[in-house]
């Protein structure tokens, strides 16, 4: 019995609980997938059955509450499911998310679920919900992700080739992480409203950062300004373009090594290359290189 929000709830039933384990196992799991992320540790009735009928899938455990995780831990020998599962205690939304991320870059074939032991979904609903919503959204990037590679993969490697042979130009964008404390900062994107908007930029070039993304360096010159930092991560020509163009050569540019060899080659000002996640290639040449840098 736990008492959790000043409601009683039961963890498992006292009278038959790998029956109820197995009862849950047939009702949500699906014996295809390849990995199993389940929120609720519970009496671990559900999980030693989990594992010992699929001793192939990977589990992870999400138990939310550091309290209970040790109160049954007292009570039950959590052996069998430590050795065989991951467990993740009382951690942040974005490591978990983190972790579950990198099993879809998995190639193992199957399918990745979460889903909760019932009683955690009613112990912690809004912890559940946010689990659950997020998942989503991770898995419906994913999909994105996996159809832009496909689509410029190829454009992506003749440019890392290309780009290589310029990379000696460029510092590591690493180094800038954690120089700007303090002080405020303006990231421009090429919206809508940028035009009508842009006059408040006017006079703050001595009070914080300002950063463009894209074409807003562009329309930022048209009005007779100039960010510190300009970035660009597209592959294509016009991505190209718009780095070319770029009348200010004081301009600080941050780039992925995937982006347009136009952008490289056209922009003559100072560079930063950043070792950003999408591009793999980067992140194994300065492993190679035995460069130190985190993903930017």
């Amino acid at each position: 019995m736990v008492r959790c929000f000043n409601k009683d709830f039961l963890l498992c039933d006292h009278e038959n609980p790998i029956n109820e384990a197995y009862a849950w196992i047939d009702k949500y799991i699906d014996p295809s997938n390849k990995a199993d992320i389940v929120f609720g540790m519970g009496m671990a009735f559900h999980l030693e059955v989990l594992l010992t009928s699929f001793p192939n899938k990977k589990v992870i455990i999400v138990e939310p509450n550091m309290d209970l995780f040790y109160q049954i831990a007292c009570i039950r020998n959590l052996e069998p499911v430590i050795k065989k599962a991951e467990i993740i205690v009382d951690e942040a939304l974005d490591v978990i998310l983190e972790r579950i991320n990198s099993l879809f870059w998995d190639t193992e074939k199957g399918g990745i679920q979460v889903q909760p032991f019932e009683v955690y979904g009613e112990m912690f609903p809004d912890m559940w919900d946010n689990l659950r919503d997020s998942f989503i959204k991770l898995a419906n990037n994913f999909t994105v992700d996996i159809a832009t590679r496909r689509k410029f993969g190829e454009l992506w490697v003749y440019n890392n080739i290309k780009n290589l042979d310029k990379i000696c130009d460029a510092s590591d964008a690493g180094v800038l992480a954690g120089k700007f404390k303090g002080i405020p900062g303006i990231l421009v994107s090429a919206g809508p409203s940028l035009e009508k908007n842009i006059h408040l930029l006017k006079g703050l070039e001595d009070k914080c950062v300002i950063m463009a993304a894209g074409t807003a360096v562009r329309v930022m010159e048209s009005f007779g300004l100039s960010p510190h930092f300009m970035v660009g991560i597209d592959a294509g020509e016009k991505e190209g373009e718009i780095h070319s163009n770029v009348k200010n050569k004081d301009i600080y540019f941050i780039y992925s090594n995937q982006v347009s060899t136009y952008s490289v080659n056209g922009y003559t000002g100072p560079k930063f290359v950043m070792n950003y996640p999408v591009d793999m290639y980067t992140a194994g040449f300065f492993d190679y290189a035995d460069i130190k840098s985190d993903f930017f």
